[in-house]
């Protein structure tokens, strides 16, 4: 049964060349390998989500690496998908990291140092 991975890599700044070596790195071990999976143009139909005529759920796994061009959208389905399939760089991990008080947080409790910080409603600190 031949493995089949799904990638959504940032096309920016060297993202395409990355997304070409993690795929030739992939088929040498006979892993086969969709690009260019942005969920951006997908639709979800029916109980599945389809990008690029790509079933998502028929994926054995999604690896997605785009934070900064993600829209409501995109993120929308991104969240369901990683109900769906194995996803790497899933959406819990992916929101996380976007919200830069949520992640100093967690760190702060686990005893890894942040820089300081105040959040702070409309009122003033005190």
């Amino acid at each position: 049964m031949e493995r089949r991975i799904g990638l959504w890599m940032y096309q920016n700044g060297g993202g395409e060349q990355i997304q070409n070596q993690l795929a030739s790195k992939l088929n040498e071990r006979g892993i086969s390998v969709v690009t260019n999976l942005d969920l951006g143009n997908a639709v979800a139909h029916d109980g599945s989500i389809f990008c690029n005529d790509q079933d998502m759920g028929s994926l054995d796994l999604f690896f997605s690496y785009n934070a900064g061009q993600q829209t409501s959208y995109q993120t929308y389905l991104y969240q369901t998908l990683s109900t769906i399939i194995p996803t790497i760089n899933n959406y819990e991990a992916f929101e996380l990291t976007e919200d830069k008080f949520k992640t100093a947080q967690l760190l702060k409790r686990h005893g890894i140092n942040t820089p300081d910080y105040v959040v702070c409603n409309k009122k003033k600190y005190r």
